[in-house]
């Protein structure tokens, strides 16, 4: 795993941990997660989307990757919320 998805992930662990600890309420645990996946998505795309790019060999395929890992990081989210 990369660098980049790793430090994704410790992050978005980090948003379910808070979540599942009772530190916030649930509509704003919620939001918060939601907020916290924007932020991973404005902070990680284009690392995403340049390994993406690397292993396809083609740009649009490269974002085509990036894209999809956080469609499924975000379904992940919600079947997994804690």
């Amino acid at each position: 795993m990369s660098d980049a998805a790793t430090f994704a992930l410790a992050r978005v662990r980090k948003a379910m941990a808070a979540q599942s600890a009772g530190e916030a309420m649930r509509g704003e645990a919620v939001r918060e997660s939601a907020a916290s996946l924007d932020d991973i998505y404005a902070a990680e795309i284009h690392r995403l989307v340049g390994l993406g790019t690397a292993l396809a060999g083609d740009g649009a395929a490269g974002e085509d990757l990036a894209h999809d890992a956080f469609l499924q990081l975000a379904e992940r989210m919600k079947r997994e919320p804690g």
